[in-house]
């Protein structure tokens, strides 16, 4: 997958606005910036930038990450590709 987004959105970028930590539990609300340069997802490239949130949510074991949920805006993505209006 990640391949994917760096061959799809090159200049993807992943800014932490906030994160906290109980036990072994971490979670995370990202910011999601970049250009949609070449096909991601099966959708050809468009040129278009976008700005979507994410909540990243990760289950720690032996200060390493054993788990990690993600929940992305992806009507906010796909509309500010033009694939979909709301």
């Amino acid at each position: 997958m990640w391949r994917a987004a760096l061959n799809g959105l090159p200049d993807i970028r992943h800014d932490i606005e906030e994160a906290i930590s109980v036990d072994s539990t971490i979670a995370a609300r990202v910011v999601v910036t970049g250009t949609h340069r070449g096909e991601f997802l099966g959708i050809p490239g468009t040129g278009r930038a976008f700005r979507i949130d994410q909540a990243i949510f990760a289950h720690a074991r032996d200060r390493k990450v054993a788990e990690i949920w993600e929940i992305v805006d992806s009507a906010a993505f796909l509309q500010q590709l033009g694939v979909i209006s709301l």
